[in-house]
Parts: C-alpha cells; sequence; structure tokens
C-alpha cells in the first residue's frame, strides 16, 4: 500500500561556477520539495527518512550536499511519497527513496539510499513523479510510467502497480508530460492534452468526475505548450499566453484563469498556483495561509495576484501539502 506523507527535503542540480542561492536553469517542485539544475550535477538537503536525499544514508541535512554518482543530469522530478528521479543526458533515468510501491522502477519494493538506474528505459526526454508513481517521456513519443496503480494513473487499462515501465496506453505523438498526485497528464503534438488515473474532483478535464484507466483527451483545449499537474488539479498555457484550470476548486473542464496574459509558464501546487509571464513577473492564487501567494499578505485569493519583489524571473516551481477534500 502506497503512502503520502508530510515530508520535506530539496533537490538542487547547479553549475560549480554558481552559489547555492544564485540562478539554476530549471526548477520543479513537488509536496515539500524544490529541484531545480544547471550542469549537471545534483544537489540535496532536508528530510532524509527515505533515503530521498540520495547520499546512502537515512540522515536529514541542514546545508545542500552533493548526490554521488549523479553528472550530466538534465532533469529531475520528486514524488509526494518520498521518492527522487533524475534524467540524464544520454537519455537513462535514476531513481531513489521510497520504493513500496515499485517507484524506482528497478523491479523490486527495496528502499534506495542512491540512485539506481530504472530497468530498460533508454531514449527518454523527460520525466514526472506524482504520489507513488513516475512515468517518462520516450524520444519516439511514448510514454512509460511505474508505481502505484490504485486509481489507473499507469494509463495500461489495469489498476495494478507495476516495479518496471510499462507503455501507457494509446498515446504516441507527446512532447510534454505532468503528474498530479494521483493522476497524469501529457501534450499530444497536436498540442491537445490528455490524462488519466484519479478524476474525484474533474482533474483530468473530460467534463466528469469517473475515474480513467486509459487516458482521454480534455475537453476544450487545444493549443497547449505547458502543462502542469498539482496533486488533484492541472493547470496549462495555451500558446496565446492564456492560462486554464481544472480540478479542485476549478471545474471538471477547463476553464480561463481570469485577468492572465502574457502566460509563459505555469505551476499547480495543492491549494495554490502559480503563472509565469513573459515580463519576469510571477502571479499566484488560491490558499494564502502561509504566504504562498507572495503577496504580503495570507489571504486567499480567487484571481491571480502579483508576486512582490520578483522581477526577471526565468522559472518557477510549487510545492505544498495535499488539500484537505471534503
Amino acid at each position: 500500500m502506497s503512502r503520502i506523507v508530510h515530508r520535506l527535503w530539496i533537490l538542487l542540480v547547479l553549475s560549480l561556477t554558481f552559489s547555492i542561492t544564485s540562478y539554476a536553469s530549471r526548477v520543479a517542485a513537488g509536496q515539500h520539495v524544490l529541484q531545480a539544475l544547471s550542469d549537471g550535477t545534483v544537489w540535496t538537503w532536508g528530510q532524509n527518512d527515505d533515503g530521498q536525499l540520495g547520499d546512502g544514508t537515512i540522515v536529514p541535512h541542514a546545508i545542500p550536499q552533493q548526490v554521488p554518482g549523479l553528472t550530466s543530469v538534465i532533469a529531475v522530478a520528486a514524488g509526494i511519497g518520498g521518492h527522487s528521479a533524475a534524467l540524464k543526458g544520454d537519455g537513462t533515468v535514476w531513481t531513489w527513496g521510497f520504493n513500496g510501491d515499485g517507484e524506482q522502477g528497478d523491479g523490486t519494493t527495496i528502499e534506495r539510499h542512491s540512485p539506481v538506474q530504472v530497468n530498460g528505459l533508454t531514449g527518454i526526454t523527460a520525466i514526472a513523479a506524482g504520489g507513488s508513481h513516475i512515468f517518462a517521456l520516450k524520444n519516439d513519443g511514448t510514454v512509460w510510467a511505474w508505481g502505484l496503480n490504485d486509481n489507473g494513473q499507469l494509463g495500461n487499462d489495469t489498476k495494478t502497480r507495476s516495479l518496471t515501465p510499462i507503455q501507457v496506453s494509446g498515446l504516441t505523438g507527446i512532447t510534454a508530460i505532468a503528474a498530479g498526485a494521483l493522476h497524469s497528464l501529457a501534450v499530444k503534438n497536436n498540442d491537445t492534452v490528455w490524462a488519466w488515473g484519479d478524476n474525484s474532483v474533474g482533474q483530468l478535464g473530460d467534463g466528469t468526475t469517473t475515474q480513467r484507466l486509459t487516458p482521454v483527451q480534455a475537453s476544450i483545449l487545444t493549443g497547449i505548450t505547458a502543462i502542469s499537474g498539482g496533486p488533484v488539479s492541472s493547470l496549462a498555457r495555451k500558446s496565446d499566453g492564456t492560462a486554464w484550470a481544472w480540478g479542485l476548486d476549478a471545474t471538471a473542464t477547463p476553464a480561463q484563469v481570469s485577468g492572465l496574459s502574457g502566460v509563459i509558464d505555469v505551476a499547480a501546487g495543492g491549494n495554490h498556483r502559480l503563472a509565469l509571464k513573459s515580463d519576469g513577473t510571477v502571479q499566484a492564487w488560491g490558499s494564502n495561509l502561509f504566504g504562498q501567494l507572495g503577496n504580503g499578505t495570507q489571504l486567499d485569493s480567487l484571481t491571480p495576484v502579483q508576486a512582490i519583489g520578483v522581477a526577471g524571473a526565468i522559472g518557477i516551481a510549487v510545492g505544498g501539502v495535499l488539500p484537505v477534500l471534503r
């Protein structure tokens, strides 16, 4: 049985010519996790109860440390359940951390405190990590997934977990992927969105709340260039610079986020969402209990507000706890 628990760890991939606090070329975040990358080395700190720092121990660290043995990394991802993944420039995927449902993709359920290579995967161009599953995009446009599958999040028309990668049914021509806690998302080369898995609050965007074991097309959406999966929500950016949301706090059919234009990237968290604009500013909306909207208040906002003091931003990432569903 999988677990989704509160935990905090951070992954950083950066250039040795930069300080820890300076620019990194890519960032990503899951529940209590931030990741960034630049020259292909991976740096981590925070909680480590499942070996999610990848340093061979379960000892937490308050200071960033490099993950041994990982070089030439071009992307990183982290799941809510305490597992981490890295994509190397040679197209191989490496994972570490919790493995109770096969999140490591190495054919076992043995917890890994150091990175191990995912069995049989080559030619990978992108990775995404969900609650207790991971999936990867191959250079031929197919999608491969492994881990927990009790909501159909592996997309192979079953609810059986897989300890090694299996192909998502019927998906070809995929150009981008994203993961929620229990659902998965993909963008095809015709700029349409396809989704599968849990749909209890409409996070698949097909106008229903019906669980899907294989990919279905999200209603209305075309012209999509960026996609993000929150724990129980989804967010997309269209080629015209608008943002569209569905799932928790939205609708079961994608709806345009009011007042946003010039959007170049989006990120969905547990109870809040972010949009990066072409002018380098960041807009945020949703829950603000912990000040996660960055506007100097703790007041929730149903519409986007600008994060104070952010200028020249080139990437965004969202963490946050799972929302409570009532």
